[in-house]
């Protein structure tokens, strides 16, 4: 093996454990056919990465009290050739290289995952393929996303293709400023035990159904009943363990996440509000439009010309 490659695994797993430090898991070290001491150490930083990435979760078993967790979601918008039209909003250099085509975001072992996707979406009745996978970094390093493959059917974009993907981020409570910590124990004192959700196993159902509805955001959510049934939950328990953790109705939540999203569009790309009404689940721009002012108190066509002054 050369020098230079070996300097650029090294450089990988210096990247990575800074990350670790940070807190952030999510990244993992590209493995080679290399049998050294080099590819035992990224095998062991990758392993500690899951186990990190497994106990560091605040929702599951009362761990980690002072993580600041959110959800961070990635669109990207393709032609009939894969190739990249536009994204929901500036992306992280970690995640976009700058590449024309979505096959060169990809890492080389789901390559083929994504071009089976790609093949079954025309014939897929849902119009939806939800996946996991790798994105290849511009710093060589493997960033795993929760993906939904969406193929349109509206006619102005026929056969083109929404991913949805998104990413979990956690930050270190060693890394917190002071004055985030004093908020976060303010909130923590007010808190009250929960009520619905006893077991790891009812988290993790709750868990489950937000991060179905958050890769659904294109379709009308199933019925209650429906929704409990596919989780194994009664319904009562499903929809009081709901609003419990997230102090939100399914319902609401799906269409507060809706126009969230039809927002960040609206801002940062050129795509018309018909467009991405219908991209969001929304078929009649009326509704969208009534809808995005009583959340906002503006109309989608007038925050845009908002967003476009200086």
């Amino acid at each position: 093996m050369n020098q230079p490659e070996n300097l650029k695994r090294l450089k990988a797993i210096k990247e990575v454990l800074l990350l670790m430090a940070s807190g952030n898991f999510s990244h993992r070290i590209p493995r080679s056919d290399h049998n050294d001491d080099i590819e035992d150490i990224i095998s062991s930083i990758n392993m500690l990465n899951d186990d990190f990435g497994h106990a560091y979760n605040p929702f599951i078993l009362g761990t980690g009290s002072g993580v600041q967790r959110c959800i961070m979601q990635y669109f990207f918008l393709l032609d009939p050739q894969y190739k990249l039209i536009t994204t929901s909003f500036p992306i992280p250099h970690t995640i976009f290289p700058g590449k024309v085509s979505i096959f060169d975001l990809i890492h080389q072992d789901d390559l083929e995952i994504l071009r089976k996707k790609f093949k079954s979406s025309p014939n897929n009745k849902r119009q939806s393929c939800p996946f996991r996978i790798n994105f290849t970094t511009n710093k060589g390093l493997s960033q795993e996303l929760f993906c939904t493959l969406f193929h349109i059917q509206y006619s102005k974009l026929k056969d083109h293709y929404l991913i949805v993907g998104s990413q979990i981020i956690e930050s270190n409570p060693l890394m917190i400023s002071k004055e985030q910590r004093k908020v976060l124990q303010h909130k923590k004192a007010k808190e009250t035990p929960l009520k619905i959700l006893k077991t790891k196993e009812d988290f993790e159902t709750i868990q489950k159904l937000k991060f179905y509805i958050d890769q659904h955001l294109q379709e009308k959510l199933p019925t209650i009943e429906e929704l409990a049934l596919a989780m194994f939950m009664n319904q009562d328990k499903l929809k009081k363990g709901f609003k419990e953790l997230y102090n939100d109705t399914i319902y609401s939540y799906h269409r507060k996440e809706r126009l969230h999203h039809a927002r960040l569009m609206l801002s940062s790309t050129d795509e018309n509000v018909e467009t991405i009404a219908i991209l969001f689940g929304f078929p009649h721009t009326s509704t969208f439009s009534a809808l995005f002012k009583k959340t906002y108190g503006i109309s989608p066509s007038e925050i845009r010309k908002l967003d476009d002054k200086p």
